[in-house]
């Protein structure tokens, strides 16, 4: 109901002026995944640019051509400048190449939260505020295989614990690459059954242990879990080689973006690529196979100004 739309929407904007109440920003960038009749996108400029004065940018993505229509004529008819709305696939199209300070999601279905999730890791953005929906897709991999088998015997019990997995499984996701996360019923369960939001902001202090943990949960009850695929590789898959999609991933990811987040030029992170995915290569063998001379074996070969080309294959501490 509109009601409870309307409830839904006030404690989103309740919660990020929690964050920002404070806030000496003076601009602001924000991204709105799955945005649909765009209420939140709307109330979320309002908020921003006359209520705390700040100059907002904000776009709003959504699968609907006509729906991203009138969005946008609605926004040229109250002088909305910095506000846009654009047709979009986030799990595929390319999205906007900016500074991010901020990303929403209100539910967005399914595995959309995991691509703007993934998005936000990837841009570094500093605060995540997403509302999931419609978490099919552990549920409909998820196969009887250990302790919790009890869960998985009647349809709406396995229903509502693969929406707490997926959850749970985003938030640890989210730990490892250096967000603090907290969970919270975002509005009471009479307005929406979907009533978890995800709440992270950036403190750069990474993991690796939620990803391995998750995973093992993965191997031994059989699901997939979208984010997790996303996110790259757990310690101990590197340490067992099982890297055969790293160049794949790095390219989706961008070599340049990987590199700065590793914080190395770009030839030294496609160096170490190179090492992961073949140990113990010779990069001296990548270089220009050597000019063989036969006018000089030995030592007293050598004459003043001479300059030879070769390949240092050992060095002897004289």
């Amino acid at each position: 109901s509109k009601y409870d739309k309307y409830k839904q929407i006030n404690r989103f904007i309740e919660l990020i002026d929690h964050q920002y109440s404070k806030s000496k920003q003076q601009e602001i960038s924000i991204l709105d995944f799955g945005c649909g009749k765009s209420y939140l996108t709307f109330i979320l400029y309002y908020y921003f640019t006359v209520k705390k004065g700040m100059k907002a940018k904000i776009t709003g993505y959504d699968l609907k051509a006509d729906v991203v229509e009138r969005c946008n004529s609605i926004a040229q008819r109250y002088g909305y400048d910095g506000l846009e709305f654009v047709k979009a696939d986030v799990t595929k199209d390319v999205l906007a190449d900016r500074k991010v300070d901020m990303l929403v999601t209100l539910h967005a279905c399914d595995v959309a939260t995991d691509y703007a999730l993934r998005y936000a890791i990837n841009k570094n953005v500093d605060c995540i505020f997403s509302v999931p929906c419609c978490q099919h897709e552990i549920n409909s991999s998820i196969k009887k295989g250990g302790d919790m088998d009890i869960m998985l015997s009647h349809g709406i019990i396995k229903e509502r614990l693969s929406a707490l997995l997926t959850d749970s499984i985003r938030a640890a996701v989210l730990e490892d690459m250096g967000y603090s996360v907290d969970m919270i019923e975002f509005v009471d369960f009479e307005h929406s059954p979907k009533n978890i939001m995800i709440r992270a902001k950036r403190n750069n202090k990474l993991s690796g242990k939620g990803r391995e943990e998750a995973k093992l949960l993965c191997e031994k009850y059989g699901f997939s879990q979208k984010l997790l695929e996303l996110c790259g590789y757990t310690k101990q898959e590197v340490a067992e080689g099982k890297l055969e999609e790293l160049s794949a991933r790095l390219q989706t990811y961008g070599t340049e973006a990987a590199a700065q987040a590793c914080e190395v030029g770009v030839p030294t992170l496609e160096d170490v690529v190179k090492e992961l995915l073949k140990p113990g290569r010779d990069p001296r063998d990548d270089l220009p196979a050597p000019i063989l001379r036969t006018d000089v074996l030995e030592m007293k070969d050598l004459k003043p100004g001479m300059v030879l080309s070769g390949t240092v294959r050992n060095v002897i501490d004289f």
